[in-house]
């Protein structure tokens, strides 16, 4: 993605025609948004009409010559809004008076301006030759303002050969412009003419040479401490971040671009740090920054009721919706899109929209609308790719008609432009093959993405179905356990116990064996005692026959009766029973949270609340102790915090723990109640 600061934009005239920078173009997919928002906001037709008819009154009346000329200069650019071709004719006339009066400044600026009429017409080359005839008459010229001209110049011949991919000769212009600026120490422009430099390197993948460039236009921004340069520079930075796959980085320069926000920024500087910023956000999976950023976009556009503008960033919050997998969301957004697109009939975006709605219902399952949609993507794909080899073979034909007329002295001349024009042809089918294996790759990213995630969710169900098998596994060794120690090794010591008491009747002690008799009875009747306490702990007798509320009950009293803390146990909605399982779960859930609240929290009271509502059961975990840092969750290497987890997953809950040092704790979990 590469943006261009152009030029070609002109300033409000007030003693003097004042040659601005400002106007931007983009490529690519931020770019088409930009080019269409940017070329969009000229002034309102009928008010430029009022300013051309008032001007035209004052050329009726006796003027002197410097004042006509800026009088006639006013006409033009006033004209340009609503009558191009007419504007072209004013701006003729003004050359001639000043060639007439050897006024080379202002003959040089009325060359400038008409070669800005021709770009509007997409004469491309007279706005060459206008261009090459300003640059002339500002060299020639000694006015004061001269060198500021040839810059302006300087500039707009640079992004001229850009857009015509001559990126050589692009660059020796841009670096005439700034050879200029620097002697002149003209920070603002400096700024901007080394961005446009650094956008053309990026163009070539020239990574070091784009970096180098803004690097040098924050300095120069920096040095000029002019809030206006340091958030241009600030602003394009995310540029060479972007192309490394650092969107770390470029968020940082995004953040200090915003403290350089200046009161009535330029509308076109801000949409670029929207742009950049939601894309950025979006890259980062900041899924919600990234739609607030392209809603501010949306809005702007709506302000100014652009529906061409608008029609991107409902499209990229839809993405960015698919994405997040909130499949009725992106459904809305990019539907929105497309219908603001098939108004206009904006092919460019309609094919996009179908694409990614298609996209949409394949995640969904609705193969019968990503069936339709599909086809309608593909069908416009061809349709556009199509009209681009039509468009690129006349472009041929152009450039062929062109050196034709310039070369038809020698039948040699003639072979060799045959030859080139066979060249170019070749060159025309291998960037359209190129675009078409460019177009095909990204679908198939595209649909090989989509396969990943789902190989993703896949494996994500596999490594739940194994996890629920050691976890059902481990409840069920822990049940056989603990029948098996109740009942048998119970009955067993029970059984013992009996017939020791039985023998204490029949049998006559001396008072030292009698003492050490009821010392073993009490041990016995211990053992017996912490037997029942480990079985129940393994499984609840409670949980299996009184269900989930009762055996919480039971065991939040068991706690608080050991003194550790006071837990206020609260039931609610939990008259029926839940799948078995699901009650295990929730009682080991539960006991393992206590747990850590008796190990780490040093609390004294506990508020344990379990409800059901709503189609789910939520249960909440809160104490008053110490409190922790939630951060470290994520890396612990204790067992606990791994079964809690793993056991919400499994029966697909969502789990949110709060907690910070001296305020306590609170654990919210909510699971399906099936």
């Amino acid at each position: 993605m590469g943006i261009i600061l152009n030029p070609l934009k002109r300033g409000a005239i007030k003693d003097d025609i004042r040659l601005l920078c400002g106007r931007f173009n983009t490529m690519r997919r931020i770019s088409i948004f930009l080019i269409v928002f940017f070329s969009l906001m000229s002034q309102h037709v009928a008010g430029q009409k009022a300013l051309a008819d008032s001007v035209q009154r004052v050329l009726e009346d006796e003027l002197p010559d410097s004042t006509r000329v800026l009088a006639m200069l006013k006409l033009g650019l006033y004209t340009e809004a609503f009558d191009n071709a007419k504007a072209i004719e004013i701006y003729d006339e003004t050359i001639t008076f000043c060639i007439e009066r050897k006024m080379d400044y202002y003959a040089g600026l009325a060359h400038w301006n008409q070669a800005y009429a021709y770009q509007s017409e997409r004469k491309s080359d007279l706005q060459h030759q206008a261009l090459a005839r300003a640059i002339g008459f500002f060299m020639k010229s000694d006015h004061p303002k001269a060198k500021d001209g040839l810059a302006s110049a300087y500039g707009d011949m640079a992004i001229y050969f850009q857009y015509q991919e001559s990126f050589d000769t692009s660059a020796r212009y841009y670096l005439k412009q700034i050879s200029v600026l620097e002697k002149l120490e003209n920070t603002s422009k400096l700024v901007t003419s080394y961005v446009n430099l650094s956008m053309l390197y990026q163009q070539l993948k020239v990574l070091d040479k784009l970096k180098h460039y803004l690097d040098k236009a924050l300095s120069t921004a920096k040095k000029s401490g002019v809030k206006k340069d340091l958030f241009s520079a600030y602003v394009m930075q995310p540029h060479y971040y972007t192309e490394i796959g650092d969107f770390r980085a470029a968020r940082s320069y995004l953040d200090t671009a915003r403290l350089y926000i200046y009161p009535g920024v330029d509308k076109t500087r801000l949409q670029i740090f929207y742009l950049f910023s939601a894309s950025t956000w979006q890259n980062l999976m900041h899924y919600d920054s990234a739609i607030y950023y392209y809603q501010k976009v949306y809005h702007d556009a709506q302000e100014s009721k652009n529906s061409w503008s608008m029609v991107e960033p409902l499209l990229q919050i839809g993405y960015v919706h698919l994405q997040q997998k909130n499949y009725k969301e992106a459904e809305k957004y990019i539907k929105e899109g497309i219908a603001l697109a098939e108004k206009d009939s904006i092919k460019t975006f309609m094919k996009e929209g179908y694409g990614t709605l298609s996209d949409v219902y394949v995640a969904t399952g609705n193969w019968e609308g990503a069936y339709k949609f599909y086809k309608k993507y593909t069908e416009l794909k061809d349709t556009l790719q199509s009209q681009e080899q039509e468009s690129f073979i006349l472009e041929l034909e152009k450039k062929y008609e062109t050196e034709k007329k310039d070369d038809q002295i020698t039948i040699q001349k003639e072979q060799l432009k045959n030859r080139a024009t066979l060249n170019y042809i070749l060159m025309g089918s291998a960037v359209f093959i190129l675009i078409v294996s460019i177009l095909s790759y990204l679908t198939y990213r595209q649909r090989q993405n989509l396969q990943q995630q789902r190989i993703a969710e896949l494996e994500k169900e596999k490594q739940l179905l194994a996890s629920e098998a050691v976890i059902k596994g481990q409840d069920e060794e822990r049940g056989r356990l603990a029948k098996d120690l109740h009942d048998g090794l119970g009955g067993l010591l029970s059984g013992i116990k009996f017939s020791l008491t039985n023998m204490k009747s029949n049998v006559i002690l001396d008072s030292d064996s009698a003492l050490v008799f009821e010392r073993s009875l009490d041990m016995l009747d211990h053992s017996i005692a912490e037997l029942r306490r480990v079985a129940h702990n393994m499984m609840p007798e409670v949980l299996v026959k009184f269900g989930l509320a009762e055996a919480l009950k039971s065991y939040c009293a068991g706690l608080t009766e050991s003194q550790l803390f006071k837990i206020d146990f609260q039931s609610i909605g939990m008259e029926s029973r839940l799948a078995s399982n699901t009650e295990i779960f929730i009682y080991r859930i539960v006991q393992e949270l206590l747990s850590n609240t008796a190990k780490h929290a040093k609390a004294t009271q506990v508020l344990v609340q379990l409800a059901r509502q709503n189609g789910e059961v939520s249960i909440t975990v809160e104490d008053d102790g110490v409190g922790f840092d939630t951060s470290l969750i994520q890396n612990t290497t204790g067992a606990g915090w791994a079964n809690i987890q793993s056991r919400v997953e499994y029966l697909k809950g969502k789990l949110d723990v709060q907690s910070a040092f001296g305020q306590g704790t609170s654990v919210h979990i909510t699971i399906p109640a099936s």
